[in-house]
C-alpha cells in the first residue's frame, strides 16, 4: 500500500512523511574524479630524454616514497595477502558496502563487474571484486586493457593494474602501447608505468626513463614520476646486477647517522644501506633500533634525514663528478 502524505513516516522519526522523508533525494554517491585538462597529455609530448642510465646514484638521488599512491599500490600488489587480511580485520568493526557486496557476488558477466569497477567501490570490496574478475581472467583482461586507452577515474586503473598484474597474463606489448600512446592521463601513465616495470623486459626501460623524467620536469610537485620510477627499479632488478654499497655510500651513512646521535659500525652501515636500496625502510629503523640505543622515533628521523642527505649527496656527484673523485 502506498504512503499517504498524512502518514506517520516510515523511517520512525515520528513525523508526517510529508514533513519528513516525501521530499528528500536519495542520497547520490559522487563521482569519481576523471582528469582535468592539466593532467592530460597532448600527442609527442614525451620528450625523448636520452640513454637511461640506472646506476646507483639514479636511484640514491630519486628515491622511491611508500606513502604515495604509487608506492602503497605498489606494496599492495606485491603482497596481495594483505589487503585480505585488511579487509577482514575492518570488516568486523565496519559493517558498511554490504549491498556491494551482494551486488558483486551476483554479477555475471565480466562487463557488469567491469562496470563496478568504475563506480568507485567501497575499498573493503576491492578484494572481492579483484577476486571475482580473476575468475575469468582470459575474458577481462583484454576488456580491462581497452578501457584503459580513455582516461578512467582514478580507482578503476588502480584496480585494473592490480587484476592485470595477478591475472599473470603476457600483456608487456599492450602495455608498452598505452605508454606510447597519443594522449593519456597523467595519473593512468604513472600507473600503466609502474605495471609495466612490473611485468615487462628491458625493451620497456628507454620508454619508462623517458615518462619519469618527463613527469619529474612537467609536474615537480605531484608524485606522478613514483609511477616509472617504481617500474625502472623492478627492472633494473631483473636485468642487472644487484646494486653493490660503495664505501663512499657506506661512509655517507655512518656521518649522518653520527650526526643524529645514532652511531653504527662500519658493518651495520653497509647493512643499513643495503636495505635502503632494496627500499626496506622498515626493516632498516629496526635494524637501527636493535643496533643503537635509538627510539622508534629517533631512529625514524635519522633515517628520514639520512635519505635526504644520501640524495643531496647523489645529486651533487651528478651535477659535478670530480667532487666524488676528490673524495676518493
Amino acid at each position: 500500500m502506498p504512503i499517504g502524505r498524512n502518514d506517520p513516516c516510515p523511517c520512525g522519526s515520528g513525523k508526517k512523511y510529508k514533513k519528513c522523508c516525501l521530499n528528500q533525494q536519495p542520497e547520490v554517491k559522487p563521482a569519481a574524479r576523471l582528469a582535468s585538462d592539466d593532467d592530460l597529455l597532448a600527442p609527442g609530448e614525451i620528450s625523448d630524454y636520452g640513454p637511461p642510465n640506472l646506476n646507483q646514484q639514479f636511484f640514491i638521488a630519486n628515491p622511491m616514497v611508500a606513502t604515495t599512491p604509487q608506492g602503497l599500490l605498489n606494496h599492495v600488489m606485491l603482497e596481495p595477502e594483505l589487503m585480505s587480511v585488511v579487509t577482514n580485520f575492518v570488516r568486523q568493526q565496519d559493517a558498511r558496502g554490504k549491498d556491494e557486496v551482494w551486488r558483486i557476488k551476483k554479477t555475471d558477466s565480466v562487463e557488469g563487474l567491469i562496470q563496478i569497477m568504475k563506480e568507485s567501490p567501497d575499498p573493503l570490496n576491492h578484494h572481492l571484486l579483484i577476486e571475482r574478475i580473476l575468475e575469468r581472467a582470459d575474458e577481462a583482461v583484454p576488456k580491462i586493457l581497452a578501457e584503459l586507452v580513455h582516461p578512467q577515474p582514478d580507482g578503476f586503473t588502480e584496480l585494473a593494474i592490480q587484476v592485470i598484474y595477478r591475472s599473470e597474463q603476457e600483456v608487456a606489448g599492450e602495455l608498452l602501447a598505452l605508454v606510447t600512446m597519443p594522449m593519456a592521463d597523467a595519473y593512468d601513465l604513472s600507473l600503466v608505468c609502474m605495471l609495466l616495470g612490473m611485468v615487462g623486459t628491458e625493451m620497456a626501460i628507454k620508454p619508462l626513463w623517458d615518462c619519469f623524467h618527463f613527469f619529474k620536469e612537467k609536474f615537480p610537485h605531484r608524485t606522478y614520476l613514483q609511477g616509472p620510477l617504481i617500474g625502472l627499479y623492478e627492472l633494473s632488478h631483473q636485468s642487472e646486477e644487484p646494486l653493490e654499497v660503495s664505501d663512499e655510500m657506506r661512509q655517507q651513512v655512518e656521518r649522518s647517522l653520527r650526526q643524529s646521535g645514532c652511531a653504527v659500525s662500519s658493518s651495520t652501515a653497509e647493512r643499513i644501506a643495503e636495505l635502503l636500496l632494496q627500499r626496506r625502510r622498515i626493516e632498516t629503523i629496526k635494524v637501527l633500533c636493535e643496533e643503537t640505543d635509538a627510539g622508534l622515533k629517533q631512529a625514524k628521523d635519522a633515517i628520514d634525514q639520512l635519505q635526504l642527505d644520501l640524495a643531496q649527496a647523489a645529486q651533487t656527484s651528478a651535477e659535478d663528478p670530480n667532487v666524488s673523485a676528490a673524495k676518493g
